[in-house]
């Protein structure tokens, strides 16, 4: 075991391994890019949509009042029905900062989690940051997944109750603080978003299934009851997502026609498939290769527990299948085509844990049965690093590329705002393109729910749209936008046969 141990740790000129040291420069380095990436990011930020929306909704019914308002006609997402209110009317840079922050939470998870599994306390800190930051970057329409204060309600906030649920399902605490607050995070994580209505109950039975495979130490009956806690709190949380009946009048206000017969559901879900394949492939590449990297370092400092890292790439891999065929089913039975591509990062956070436990049982194994051929034949210093820093330089290379469009529509959103903001009663009609990456900016009837939520949000009277080249106001920023706003995200409606 002494030599073994010490070729884990080894640097040398062959560059097989990076030490402790490395490690942290790598992961020191990328959270740096990755953060001025999401500065840029966020300088571009407007409210939209649904911010006007929610905004109102806390106006007219109160923090309390939107959960059983919106349950009722709009989603079963309650996350977002408890806090989009608030984050819709607080600052817009406090607003884009929340859910931003909430990663940091998501690091200190997976490190806790890396930690139980025998990863020295710093490696571990640097592990979690390059997963994390290979998620973010690799998030299929990341701005609006991640740094719109709506989307991250519904995706990025409950994928952070996942983690803190799984933190807590794993350890062996006895408080009572730390139960309650596991099975209020299952709940929450379970009823973010559909496709976590699915996964997160699904995970949760599969790793006590597996512990209580192994189990065979007495004392434990506090912690089964802990695990039955949120096991059931992550079931009707999932339940309570699925079976809103807002769910209904959302859907027909989102959906094409949709005929629900064997052959266009088949249909539908091949197109869906297809466009997952490719979202999923285009977006996250190259984030993929610095999870890789980080779950093979991670694999190579943890002591020789091949049964347990064999048992969690398992379960993470059927995770990330049951959250494609969730997510297939969802589209193709609801939408007859592809859901926004902002809804495939629960699908993308199972793939990437998948990948990065897959990633940590190959390096576990090169750590000692084939450490000599890892010296041979491994990679060198250059190539990890280079790998490991691919995550946040995509992050900031497509922020960069992005940065004129995404300014395009800051410009005309500021314009709509600071329009109608002085419109007064008699009200105005706006130059606006109607879809900018299918979030829409306003729609053709001013007493739509967007268009009217914007005019009593900044209390105007009537607000129309109008399509550019109409001499309306705003018209030299939506002339500006038409350059850059591309087809709804949507995928392509599959017709009846």
């Amino acid at each position: 075991m002494g030599k073994e141990a010490g070729t884990r740790d080894e640097s040398g000129s062959n560059g097989q391994l990076i030490n402790g040291r490395g490690l942290l420069t790598l992961a020191r380095g990328g959270s740096l890019l990755f953060l001025a990436s999401v500065a840029l990011t966020m300088t571009t930020r407007r409210q939209v949509s649904d911010d006007w929306t929610f905004a109102v909704w806390l106006r007219q019914k109160g923090l309390l009042g939107i959960l059983p308002y919106g349950y009722t006609h709009f989603t079963g997402r309650i996350p977002l029905l408890l806090f989009g209110g608030l984050l819709s009317s607080w600052p817009l840079a406090i607003a884009l900062a929340i859910p931003v922050a909430t990663l940091i939470p998501a690091t200190w998870g997976v490190r806790s989690l890396l930690a139980r599994v025998g990863i020295e306390s710093r490696e571990a800190s640097a592990f979690a940051a390059l997963l994390v930051i290979g998620v973010v970057a690799g998030a299929p329409a990341r701005n609006q997944a991640v740094f719109w204060p709506i989307g991250a309600l519904v995706y990025v906030i409950p994928a952070v109750f996942f983690i803190c649920t799984l933190t807590v399902l794993l350890s062996r605490t006895r408080r009572a603080a730390s139960l309650i607050g596991g099975a209020l995070s299952a709940f929450a994580a379970a009823s973010g978003n559909e496709i976590q209505a699915v996964v997160v109950p699904f995970t949760l039975i599969a790793i006590v299934i597996a512990q209580t495979m192994k189990r065979n130490q007495p004392g434990r009956r506090w912690i089964d009851a802990s695990q039955f806690s949120q096991v059931l709190s992550a079931v009707f949380g999932g339940l309570a997502l699925i079976a809103a009946p807002g769910n209904g009048g959302r859907s027909k206000m989102m959906m094409v026609t949709v005929k629900h017969d064997a052959v266009t559901v088949l249909s539908s879900a091949k197109t869906v498939f297809y466009v997952l394949q490719i979202n999923l492939l285009a977006a996250g590449l190259l984030p993929a290769a610095t999870i890789v990297v980080a779950g093979i370092l991670a694999g190579r400092r943890i002591p020789d527990k091949r049964l347990l890292l064999s048992t969690s790439a398992i379960i993470a891999a059927l995770s990330a299948v049951v959250s494609v065929l969730t997510f297939c089913f969802v589209s193709a039975w609801g939408f007859n085509a592809s859901a926004p591509l902002r809804s495939m990062f629960p699908v993308w956070l199972c793939c990437a844990a998948a990948l990065f436990c897959s990633s940590a049982k190959v390096g576990a194994g090169q750590s000692f049965k084939g450490a000599h051929r890892v010296r041979a034949h491994g990679p060198g210093i250059a190539g990890f690093a280079l790998m490991a820093l691919a995550a946040p330089g995509f992050a900031a290379a497509t922020v960069v590329q992005a940065l004129p469009r995404d300014r395009a529509i800051a410009r005309q959103l500021d314009c709509i705002e600071r329009t109608v903001r002085f419109s007064g009663a008699e009200g105005t009609t706006i130059a606006s393109p109607q879809q900018a990456d299918s979030l829409l900016i306003l729609e053709d009837n001013p007493k739509s729910t967007t268009n009217s939520a914007v005019s009593e949000r900044f209390g105007a009277g009537p607000v129309t749209r109008v399509n550019p080249g109409t001499n309306a106001q705003c018209e030299a920023e939506a002339t500006e936008l038409v350059r850059f706003v591309r087809p709804s995200d949507f995928g392509p409606p599959v017709r009846a046969g």
